[in-house]
């Protein structure tokens, strides 16, 4: 029997039948406790050592910096790699290439590792590494790693799946699938499909696109390594869910024994999946290290995580659902195309892992697959959090729910028909023990007012639901996968030392590893110290990866505390004469109670200060198969799960709000209940990123948004409360019980959500992630709308524009890119040579000059000297100068607010118009407020994804280079009307809204002061007429202005994004009502809406007025291929602002 965990948010609990019971018959105390993370105080206070930190202790000798230098071709041959000029640079110690790795391939599992460390004869993707350098800072090893001239011989890279498979593109390996630039194809059968085909009654069908994601850990990858020549011994210190296999990886590329190389404990921030293998930056700085005989460091930058390492591969998943007549789920049809990238790396294992689920959650006959593993020239995929199910689980709960419409039941109801019970066997062959899945779905059913909703509907509004099954470890592809030791020492006073070869990235395993040994031993938790992942002082465990962490670490040191208590009652029991239980460090009997000390002190095995004892857990349920090393769906022990979600659809923005979310998880035992709760917290999010907005862009092959700025994870203003109910039951193989339930939670947010979408407003939708465009047009053609008629034909202004916008495709931007590249002046940022920090404006005035630009809060200019836009070697920076600060209140009744004014300051002051206050609220985030500055805002530069993230565009290499907007992904920040050359759009929000409000901008030079309306300080998309010699110094917003009713409407991707589209309304009050209508995000400046202001002043009807700013925005518009959308948004908005316009 299953019932729900009794903490569980005071909601209604059921009681399990069976409860876990101590070796002895001693009830368990510890396990099912929750506990605080150990290392909670030591993370939150700045105390525990993530990698880089680790330089702040004692290095055998100074640390040496890593630069690598890499391909900036998606596909080209290496026709010669000169490293001399490099090797001569001042400061450098060593440059590698691939001559120095011999013929080492990654491992990818037997026969598929096609990777080297660095690029040999070929590079396949932008990024790849080519060669690396050490040096003794980081800038001169950057600088040394751009002299490297590496000659090429481009090819046509297909850089789409569409483009790897079209006949004639480029093969990028020899493969032996014969298909070209298939790697691995798998097909076949499972179970009795053809029963499958014969006894169906009703099939669903689809198509389903998951992108590609990117796992996005808090913490940078980075690795110090460090040879000493002397002990010939390698450390490591490393962002890794996996010690010894980077131990054992590094010491085969070095030619090492693995007991030769070291890796140390170390904290990492986070993982998800993309450590859960040796990465390329371990083995790069390790050989420089082992060459130069001096610690070397290699960190990478949010950047070069996103953009180079691997991500969640992007899958089309085509899928047919069958069903009998009386409503039993027969199986499913399934084909596969995902995409590789340019090197198998783990894709063979995410191909083949994907399916398995599809055995075993429901009760099915058989199944069929046809997968095809597709090469293309970007960044290869990778593991991450799922390893493939996310993708599938998208079709299979989506067309469950179909099959249950076609029966013309309930989903629940319809999933609960069908639910595995346990006692059975998985297609794939895995055995199910207990099953919690009816529980799960009763539970969430309940939880979320599943029935109640459904009979009182309220309008784009719905509710969907999905399950799923995920296992509990597997074998990797190794033979030794099925085994995992712990060690543990107990010193002569008393304190316990665990040692054990995994790693705590937020697992919280150093938590339930201290409480099994507190249990198991009868301790005090202070009395336990867990050391994790030093490979020298660890037993063997293989590390944290498919969900394995706490199945083995739990059996592994649950058997050697166990043993260990068995060692210590036993000596106990000699002296005392008596049977003898273990409490609180005391072993206790009849006959009296000794310390745990002083029982230890007396065996003969006590030596060196300590007790140790280890044990080797071997798993006789997962075993390697090396005729098949990775299809078989054998596993530890099986969890379930069920997610209910209700969402609400704008259909004027085509915005998608979760408003309740509940995730019930058979969890067989929680070991630490707060622990589980927070990993299906973390893992629901996860999941709705890749629903709401997260997407690896690439534009060429290239990464367009490989930053927190442009990558669309949403933040928790974005996000609903995911309310976590742990179902515990009986009793299974995991430790106590315990079952699997990291990997789980992020694999069912995305069929929840396409089911209540459909709920809500009826569509289907089948390609994550759902942006406002996709469901502005799903909208627009449920409806029977037509397109939009722009006429440009009739408007000669736009016909060169639209003339050079048809000739992209057709070879101008490829032209066009070649030139860009000739000309591209691609620099190492420059140093800052001075700040100046005057206190007056004058002294401004007087500091600025050439190479000099003037800081506000440095939120836009640092990055923009980062991204090589600023080439400025003097900052003045406005934070002393209190007259270009504070808002002041005039004698006219007008308002002038400094430009050095925090955008905080602006929020916190009540005498700012409150339109101003909504505007700056939408703007980033609280502690990016606290510093921006109004006029920081106003001047930032343009955000165009291709202009900030290297591309060699108009903006940045001159004329001759394209605009990458015209073919590229421009969805979001680009313009729809009356752009040029360049699509970008003005960011600034408060440059929107101070044209609605009829402010002056006032702008001082040496020459006096000029005073220019809000509408004419820019002259381009994110370009101002404020010269190099000016600063910008207050805002002025009349008192007339100050009487306007107003409202701001913004849609962004996330929270405190920057504008996708925005709207802004103001109207003086009667008698001479006097309206402003502003866009912003839209035209390359903010824009006035004439002729919707002139429907407004005559007091046109709502519904008038919207026809008229629809016909408006027709007229004048003139979008891209795929941003068109961002019109109708802006109708919506504007009916949204004037719904909520207040009254007179």
């Amino acid at each position: 029997m299953y019932g729900l965990h009794p903490d569980c948010h005071g909601r209604r609990a059921l009681r399990a039948s069976a409860r876990a019971v101590g070796e002895r018959g001693h009830p368990v105390t510890q396990i099912g406790a929750r506990w605080w993370p150990l290392d909670w105080r030591d993370k939150t206070s700045g105390v525990s050592r993530f990698t880089l930190d680790q330089l702040a202790g004692e290095m055998e000798s100074p640390p040496l910096w890593a630069a690598i230098h890499r391909s900036p071709h998606a596909l080209a041959d290496v026709l010669s790699v000169d490293v001399s000029r490099a090797a001569a640079a001042p400061g450098v110690h060593a440059v590698i290439t691939a001559a120095d790795f011999g013929e080492h391939m990654y491992f990818a599992g037997l026969p598929f590792s096609d990777r080297r460390p660095l690029a040999k004869d070929r590079v396949r993707f932008i990024g790849e590494e080519i060669a690396v350098v050490a040096a003794e800072t980081p800038r001169a090893a950057r600088q040394a790693a751009r002299l490297i001239d590496v000659r090429y011989r481009l090819r046509a890279a297909p850089t789409t799946v569409d483009q790897a498979l079209a006949s004639g593109a480029e093969s990028l390996h020899e493969r032996h699938t014969g298909t070209l630039n298939v790697s691995v194809r798998s097909r076949g059968t499972h179970g009795d499909f053809d029963a499958v085909l014969t006894s169906s009654h009703h099939e669903a069908s689809g198509t389903f696109r998951y992108p590609r994601v990117a796992q996005l850990p808090m913490e940078p990858s980075a690795c110090i390594a460090s040879w000493n020549a002397e002990t010939e011994c390698l450390q490591l210190w490393t962002t890794t869910q996996v010690p010894r296999m980077v131990s054992e990886v590094v010491a085969e590329f070095l030619d090492l024994n693995p007991d030769q190389v070291i890796c140390r404990e170390t904290a990492v921030g986070g993982a998800f999946g993309s450590r859960s293998r040796t990465c390329e930056y371990e083995v790069l700085a390790s050989m420089l290290s082992l060459r130069c005989g001096r610690p070397v460091v290699l960190a990478y930058t949010r950047e070069d995580d996103i953009a180079t390492l691997r991500s969640r591969h992007r899958f089309t998943t085509s899928m047919t659902g069958y069903a009998s007549k009386d409503g039993h789920i027969l199986g499913f049809d399934t084909n596969i195309t995902m995409d590789n990238g340019a090197y198998n790396m783990t894709g063979p294992f995410v191909m083949a892992v994907a399916l398995h689920a599809l055995g075993g959650l429901y009760r099915p006959v058989g199944g069929r697959w046809d997968s095809s593993l597709v090469d293309t020239a970007t960044v290869p995929g990778g593991q991450m959090r799922g390893l493939g199910y996310p993708q599938v689980a998208m079709a299979s709960e989506v067309l469950v729910d179909q099959l249950a419409e076609l029966h013309g039941v309930d989903p629940i109801e319809f999933r609960l028909r069908n639910a595995n019970h346990g006692g059975q066997t998985t297609l794939g062959g895995g055995l199910i023990g207990s099953s919690g899945l009816t529980a799960c779905l009763e539970v969430v059913k309940e939880s979320i007012g599943w029935t109640a909703k459904r009979s009182d509907r309220r309008p784009n509004r719905g509710l969907g639901v999905a399950a799923g099954i995920h296992g509990s470890g597997d074998n990797g592809g190794r033979p030794d996968a099925n085994r995992s030791a712990a060690a543990i020492d107990i010193f002569a006073d008393g304190r316990v030392h665990l040692r054990f070869g995994s790693i705590d990235f937020g697992t919280h395993q150093v938590t339930a590893l201290a409480q099994i040994v507190v249990e198991e031993l009868g301790l005090r938790p202070e009395d336990v110290h867990v050391s994790l992942a030093d490979t020298a002082s660890s037993p063997f465990e293989l590390g944290q990866w498919a969900s394995r962490g706490t199945y083995f670490a739990g059996h592994a040191v649950r058997l050697t505390a166990s043993e260990m208590a068995d060692r210590i009652r036993t000596l106990a029991e000699a002296k005392l004469g008596a049977v003898v239980s273990l409490s609180d460090g005391w072993a206790r009997s009849a006959n009296g109670d000794l310390t745990i000390a002083e029982v230890i002190t007396a065996s003969d095995a006590f030596g060196d200060g300590k007790l140790t004892h280890e044990s080797t857990y071997v798993d006789h349920i997962i075993s390697f198969d090396p005729e098949s090393p990775v299809l078989d769906d054998v596993t530890g022990t099986f969890s379930f799960a069920a997610h209910a979600v209700e969402v609400e659809v704008d259909p004027a923005t085509g915005t998608i709000t979760v408003v309740d979310y509940v995730a019930a998880h058979d969890i067989g035992r929680a070991i630490n209940p707060s622990a589980c709760e927070g990993q299906i917290i973390g893992g629901a999010v996860m999941g709705l990123g890749a629903v709401l907005g997260e997407e690896i862009i690439l534009v060429g092959g290239k990464v367009v948004n490989p930053t927190y700025l442009n990558y669309a994870m949403p933040r928790a203003l974005d996000l609903p409360q995911v309310r976590p109910i742990l179902i515990e039951g009986d009793i299974d193989n995991g430790p106590y019980g315990a079952k699997s339930v990291g990997e789980l939670p992020t694999c069912l947010a995305a069929p929840a959500v396409l089911n209540a979408i459909y709920d809500a407003i009826g569509i289907r939708f089948d390609s994550l992630p759902l942006t406002p465009d996709k469901v502005l047009a799903a909208l627009r053609t449920r409806d029977g709308k037509p397109p939009r008629k722009l006429n440009i034909w009739r408007r000669p202004s736009r016909w060169q524009v639209a003339l050079v916008r048809r000739a992209y495709p057709m070879g101008l931007q490829s032209m066009l890119e070649r030139c860009g590249r000739k000309v591209a002046n691609r620099v190492e940022p420059v140093d800052i040579a001075d700040v100046l920090a005057p206190t007056s404006a004058d002294e401004v005035l007087n500091a600025l000059g050439h190479d000099a630009a003037v800081l506000g809060g440095g939120t836009d200019l640092h990055l923009q000297r980062r991204q090589g836009i600023s080439r400025h070697t003097k900052l003045v920076s406005l934070r002393l100068a209190r007259d270009l600060a504070g808002v002041a209140e005039e004698s006219t009744g007008d308002l002038r607010i400094g430009s050095a004014t925090t955008l905080q300051e602006l929020i916190d002051d009540p005498v700012v118009p409150q339109l101003l206050r909504d505007a700056a609220v939408t703007i980033a985030s609280a502690q990016v407020r606290e510093v921006a500055t109004v006029g920081g805002n106003l001047l930032q530069a343009k955000r165009c994804w291709f202009f900030r993230n290297g591309f060699d565009c108009y903006k940045r290499a001159g004329a001759t280079a394209p605009c990458f907007a015209v073919t590229g992904d421009h969805r979001f920040h680009h313009a729809v009307m009356e752009a040029h050359r360049c699509q970008a759009t003005t960011p600034s929000d408060l440059g929107t809204v101070l044209v609605a409000l009829d402010a002056t901008i006032e702008i001082l030079s040496t020459h006096g002061r000029r005073v220019i309306p809000a509408g004419s300080l820019y002259s381009g998309p994110g370009e101002s007429v404020v010269g190099p010699d000016e600063v910008l110094c207050a805002v002025r917003i009349p008192a007339t202005a100050r009487l306007r009713v107003a409202q701001f409407r913004k849609l962004a991707l996330w929270s405190g994004d920057f504008a996708t589209a925005s709207v802004t309304v103001t109207r003086l009050p009667a008698p001479s009502p006097h309206h402003r209508v502003v866009l912003g995000a839209l035209a390359p400046i903010p824009w006035r809406a004439i002729e919707t202001e002139a429907a407004l002043d005559r007091n046109d009807s709502t519904e008038q007025v919207l026809q008229v700013f629809d016909h408006e925005l027709s007229r004048h518009g003139h979008p891209l291929s795929g941003n068109g959308w961002k019109l109708d948004a802006a109708v919506g908005l504007l009916g949204q602002a004037l719904a909520d316009l207040p009254a007179d």
